[in-house]
This record gives structure tokens, sequence and C-alpha cells, in this order.
């Protein structure tokens, strides 16, 4: 504690009072201090839970960025039967049997969701008595409102995923080609109409 001159009177006191014992005279910026201690000693528990609720933003916010997307093909695994595919992948919401067109049975999947797209992935077996898978489709429909240059940012953002997990594409037989960790083929088909420079859908494969 240190002495100071009231400055109206001149006689010295503390320079934590309020007010100057000899002539009355506030000490405004110590008024104001107390106010402001009083305050936050009130408000001390709101104050509290504000930065609690900021931190708890932050945080979430963080963890959000960091999840990690997902391949539509997550669950699909070379030697899966159909089957199989159906404990992994859930009961389809539509199927088909073999024709004599499509030798195939195929099971389709409804709004599966890949990089903030909605898409609709089949599963193809083999007309075989284990009925083993042959390979996996997921197709996106382009919204025909889009632009292309939006369009593209999407058919990027795929690029851009499996690159970072395989590495640098080819493009021996589609626009382009990744060999997963299991040495399966993952291409993705860009499928164009009338002629035109803009593709209507986006052909995602998982060739065995």
């Amino acid at each position: 504690m240190a002495l100071i001159k009231c400055p109206e009177c001149g006689k010295e006191i503390s320079d934590k009072a309020k007010a100057c014992p000899e002539c009355g005279y506030e000490l405004k910026q110590n008024v104001e201090a107390t106010k402001q201690e009083s305050f936050f000693k009130k408000n001390k528990i709101a104050v509290l839970v504000i930065g609690i609720v900021i931190i708890i933003a932050i945080v979430a916010g963080v963890c959000i960025k960091s999840i990690p997307q997902k391949s539509p093909f997550e669950k699909i695994s070379v030697k899966m039967t159909r089957e199989q595919g159906k404990k992994a992948l859930g009961k389809p919401d539509s199927s088909k049997k073999p024709t004599a067109d499509v030798q195939y049975y195929i099971d389709t999947y409804n709004n599966v969701k890949f990089l903030g797209m909605k898409g609709n992935l089949e599963a193809w077996y083999y007309k075989n008595e284990k009925k083993a898978l042959s390979h996996a489709i997921w197709k996106y429909d382009l919204d025909l409102d889009k632009s292309f240059n939006d369009y593209q940012k999407q058919i990027d953002k795929i690029i851009n995923f499996y690159t970072e997990l395989y590495g640098t594409p080819t493009s021996e037989y589609s626009d382009y080609e990744w060999k997963d960790y299991n040495g399966t083929e993952i291409s993705l088909d860009l499928k164009q109409y009338d002629s035109e420079t803009i593709p209507d859908c986006i052909y995602l494969w998982y060739n065995l």
C-alpha cells in the first residue's frame, strides 16, 4: 500500500481508499475498480460457463474437421459372398436376380454418402454357388442445375481422396485408376451425355 495526496485537500491517504477520510473526496479510479471487481465476483459463474462453452465449441469444430472421410467401399472385402455382403452392408434397398443379359445378382444401396455426395452403391455377385462378389460400383448423378466448375470440384475431391491414400492415379482403362493395399483396382469413370463436355454422372468402380 502506498500513500498519495488527496487532490482536494492535500492530505496523505492510502492509494486504495475509495474516498478521502478528511474531506470525503471520491477517488474515482478506485470506485470504478471496485465496481468492476464486484461485477466479476457476482458474474463469476456466468463468465466461467461462457468460457467453457467457447472451449467446447472450438474443440468440437476441430474434431469435426479431423473426422476421416470413408470410402463407399470400406465395408467390402475381396472374398465377400452375397450373404456376407448383406451382413456387412445391411439389407439392400433393391435387388436384381441374374437374367439372360446380366449374369449377376445386383444389390443396390441408395443414398450412400461419400465426400458430401449421395450416390447409389451396387454390389455385383457372380451367379455361382457361393455368389462371390465380382465388383462394386458407386454411382453419383450430376445435378444438371450445377455448373461444370461445381461438378469439377466434386470430381477433384474424389481424385484427391484416393490419391492421398494410394498415390498418383494411372489412366490405362478408365479416366483415373488406383490400386489399394490389397492390389484391388479402384477406378473413376466420367460419363458424358449428348456429346457435351460435361459428364452426367460419376462411376466409381471397385474391381476385384
